[in-house]
């Protein structure tokens, strides 16, 4: 508003220019985290993954569930998991080459190949390549990517290429 009122010539000077921001640091502690804290113990994780694999019996074809458990398993973002391709998995790594994405301003989401220097490829472990076998159950069910892109995300928001 102020910018535009500048460029029409309505207003001459930044009425704001001059306020100084408060500071609220004063009002916030520092508070230390211990390493139990910032980490699932491991009776943790398998309540999860037991509540996960609930999912899986009770709606096999429910994306969400799988990405929470290959999340767990790798650390990957969602930006990540959410443009991952099978294409993208061999016998030994997972290859991370792009990324979704958000524009807000557009509304949509673009796909952004990483600079080469970001792509770290995952080795697979023993209980990915578990996790994998599971997924597979998920692949013979549903024709799962349009394009190269997963069809769940084709029906909410199509991603362009960049």
């Amino acid at each position: 508003m102020i910018r535009y009122a500048r460029i029409e010539k309505i207003i001459t000077d930044n009425p704001v220019e001059f306020l100084e921001p408060k500071d609220f640091t004063k009002h916030c502690g520092e508070i230390e985290v211990s390493d139990c804290d910032k980490y699932y113990t491991d009776t943790e994780l398998a309540i999860i993954l037991k509540a996960l694999h609930g999912y899986y019996r009770e709606n096999p074809l429910y994306m969400p569930p799988y990405a929470i458990e290959l999340a767990m398993y790798t650390g990957m973002r969602v930006s990540e998991l959410s443009t991952l391709k099978w294409s993208d998995i061999n016998d030994i790594c997972i290859s991370i080459n792009k990324s979704a994405k958000h524009n807000r301003l557009k509304m949509n989401f673009l796909l952004v190949r990483l600079k080469p220097r970001n792509q770290e490829p995952i080795r697979l472990t023993d209980r990915l390549i578990t996790y994998w076998h599971a997924s597979s159950e998920y692949k013979k069910n549903m024709e799962f990517s349009v394009n190269g892109f997963s069809r769940m995300a084709m029906e909410v928001i199509p991603m362009q290429e960049t």
